[in-house]
């Protein structure tokens, strides 16, 4: 599409994605089961040495910019990935951002570094730090977080790549006597509902006892998930069957339900079973 022209598409012949949040606990797969996504992958790692849960493929390619001080990760993630995904001269198919917790720390460093809501006040002086970092700088991470989201998915978007996001879960939340109330992403409200309002999947993944489950609505107190690609109104949680070795051709794979959904004309697909 050439600069300032606009397409009305007939329905059928629009562009297809995925977009997605996968989160859970620390180690818990959601790395690995994000190989399932199709064709020629991207990973953007942001987690140190997060790259080591990916087996050697040609089909995965990995930029560690973990390696990288925080200003020039948020420099690269704001402009110049973008510049890389729209131009997509590598000819990905999907890409992965690992992960949104990092990054929000990253961007609450830098709020730190460039001293968001330093300030002089009768006579008192407050500069942040990190371990008193100030309403602003928690602000700035927020909006910095959402901001590098939205300009990835845009980028991705323009031309039809599959994008998804990890994130860890945080602390969960208790009463006085110590029951468990609710646990959600290492992420700020709003920097939650800033992300989930522009992805179509949001999915809680566990292990346990070797086994995967993926939760695809709000349940066993844990929240924000969602889907576009999955009919949420029977089972909302299922056992993942996902084989590493065997990558994207087996049931239990993104590509799978991808491939399955725009064959059946993007109609809700069934839980996996």
């Amino acid at each position: 599409m050439a600069s300032g022209e606009l397409e009305i598409e007939q329905s059928s012949e629009r562009k297809s994605r995925t977009a997605g949040v996968i989160w859970g606990i620390a180690k818990c797969g959601k790395t690995t089961f994000l190989t399932s996504l199709p064709g020629k992958k991207l990973f953007v790692m942001l987690d140190p040495d997060g790259d080591m849960s990916l087996p050697d493929s040609p089909d995965i390619h990995i930029l560690r910019l973990y390696e990288q001080p925080d200003d020039l990760i948020i420099r690269y993630l704001t402009d110049k990935l973008p510049t890389l995904l729209r131009r997509n001269e590598q000819q990905f198919d999907s890409c992965i951002v690992d992960s949104l917790s990092t990054l929000g720390q990253i961007c609450l460093n830098e709020a730190i570094r460039t001293n968001v809501g330093e300030s002089s006040k009768n006579g008192e002086k407050f500069k942040p730090t990190i371990d008193a970092p100030g309403l602003s700088a928690y602000g700035s991470r927020t909006a910095r977080t959402v901001d590098i989201v939205n300009k990835v998915l845009r980028a991705t978007g323009s031309v039809g790549m599959h994008c998804w996001f990890t994130s860890h879960e945080d602390e969960p939340k208790t009463n006085a006597k110590g029951d468990f109330l609710g646990s959600t992403m290492t992420l700020s409200g709003k920097a939650i509902n800033g992300v989930g309002l522009n992805v179509s999947e949001i999915w809680y993944m566990s292990q346990h006892d070797g086994k995967w489950k993926i939760a695809i609505s709000p349940c066993r107190g844990r929240s924000p998930m969602g889907s576009r690609l999955f009919d949420v109104t029977g089972d909302i949680e299922f056992r993942l069957k996902f084989n590493p070795e065997l990558g994207t051709d087996q049931p239990h794979s993104i590509t799978t339900w991808y491939n399955t959904w725009v064959a059946s004309g993007r109609a809700k697909l069934e839980v996996p079973k």
